[in-house]
């Protein structure tokens, strides 16, 4: 009797556990909480040769801003991920379908696009009222937008690369991304592409720290724990620093200037979007690597 009784709960385990992973992988669990699922498999499998940013190592190229990337599929990602690539990119199958479905999810999060794939810019003719020369003089100059960001390679490396950022924007997007700072939906832009990442893959916070000796430090935490924090401050420098050799650390809202509508004139911002608009369309689209036929394994990086 309960050597039966025993058989019967084991059933009813397994086939609750059977129900609840089937939950896990259906539509309801909801690509949003993937995402967040995302970032851990992201961080054990592919921040390594990609970057806890996704923007690229010595090891493995950017697939946070490279076009060709953006513009895959999700069903293109997950094959790429499963399958591995020619150009030598492990296989990831062992993963299984549910986890790279998760890391495909959080990777767009990277990207800045929208869970579901890329957005696509399609401008209606006279959409862009600004003038693109005065707005790449407005970004390098007077509004310093390149003390953070950079396009097709000048500027700083604390904010995102916003080389293609117009390819995944609309105009009125990249308009309240200047004006309004920090405040939604331009505070869910920054959380899915804002300025740098912390070493787990989580978005970083920005911070300014005051030391006991008095050195005021304002940049992005990358990684922290209990003892010790290392951030990169605007002038794009590494700093790793005890926390008991700090005096006080506060959150900041945003990095960004949060004054430019008052600064900028309305002719200055539409402006600087049309330079953004027009740098995305020259700038070069990157090749991206072929899936391999036959899923080709390699140990180590990609």
């Amino acid at each position: 009797m309960k050597y039966t009784q025993l058989i019967r709960q084991s059933i009813c385990r397994t086939f609750g556990l059977l129900i609840f992973l089937a939950w896990l992988s259906s539509g309801r669990f909801g690509f949003a909480q993937r995402g967040n699922q995302g970032a851990q498999i992201f961080g054990q499998n592919c921040a390594g040769c990609h970057g806890s940013d996704g923007k690229g190592t010595d090891k493995g190229p950017s697939i946070a801003t490279m076009q060709s990337v953006i513009s895959l599929s999700n069903l293109n990602l997950v094959k790429i991920v499963h399958d591995g690539t020619a150009a030598g990119m492990p296989s990831f199958a062992q993963l299984g379908d549910p986890a790279i479905t998760a890391v495909v999810a959080y990777l767009r999060t990277l990207q800045g696009v929208a869970p579901g794939g890329p957005e696509r810019t399609n401008l209606p003719a006279g959409a862009l009222k600004g003038n693109p020369a005065t707005g790449r003089d407005l970004f390098f100059r007077q509004a310093q937008c390149s003390n953070c960001h950079m396009v097709a390679g000048e500027g700083g490396v604390l904010g995102p690369d916003l080389t293609i950022y117009a390819r995944t924007h609309q105009p009125e997007a990249i308009r309240q991304s200047i004006v309004s700072p920090g405040a939604a939906p331009a505070a869910q832009e920054r959380r899915r592409g804002g300025f740098g990442f912390r070493e787990d893959g989580a978005p970083g916070k920005d911070v300014e720290i005051v030391t006991k000796s008095g050195q005021k430090l304002t940049g992005v935490v990358h990684s922290e724990n209990n003892l010790s924090i290392a951030m990169m401050t605007q002038d794009g420098r590494y700093h790793f620093l005890e926390r008991s050799n700090l005096a006080s650390e506060t959150t900041l809202k945003t990095l960004m200037p949060t004054d430019y509508n008052t600064r900028l004139t309305n002719a200055w911002i539409d402006d600087i979007v049309a330079f953004l608009v027009k740098a995305s369309e020259s700038a070069p689209v990157e090749p991206v690597e072929t899936p391999a036929a036959g899923g080709r394994r390699r140990s180590g990086g990609h």
